[in-house]
């Protein structure tokens, strides 16, 4: 699935390199059956190098969709960390993603976190976002 962001228009996609000049955030979450959470995220260029990666885990009481929304607000943390104004950011959550790029979080769960992802990219550039199933 990509998104300008703003048209919210969703097409699914497959992992590709960001455009030029233009990094990509990878976002990941798991929750295993004890409800410990894993988060991990990678940025790259549009060659595939690895800009920074940054892993996390922890216990707490999410459920699937907020932890990927929690992944994503880390990722953009690491991006607002490093600087990056133009980015891409990309997550196997098809929920997620479809509830950040239409603004639709007042019935989510994880609402809170939603607001504070828009928070984040409110100052940013252009944010892309794209869905990417996971496959292994």
């Amino acid at each position: 699935m990509v998104s300008d962001g703003r048209s919210g228009e969703v097409v699914d996609a497959c992992w590709r390199p960001p455009d030029h000049g233009m990094p990509k955030i990878n976002c990941d979450a798991r929750v295993d059956k004890r409800r410990r959470v894993g988060f991990g995220i990678v940025v790259r260029d549009e060659m595939g190098r690895v800009l920074r990666c940054w892993a996390q885990g922890c216990e707490a009481n999410y459920d699937m969709d907020s932890a990927n929304a929690m992944a994503i607000y880390k990722g953009l943390m690491v991006g607002r960390y490093m600087g990056l104004v133009n980015y891409a950011v990309e997550s196997d959550s098809k929920v997620v993603i479809k509830q950040i790029v239409n603004g639709d979080n007042s019935d989510a769960v994880h609402g809170g976190i939603l607001d504070s992802i828009q928070g984040i990219v409110s100052d940013a550039g252009n944010v892309v976002y794209n869905f990417c199933a996971f496959k292994g």
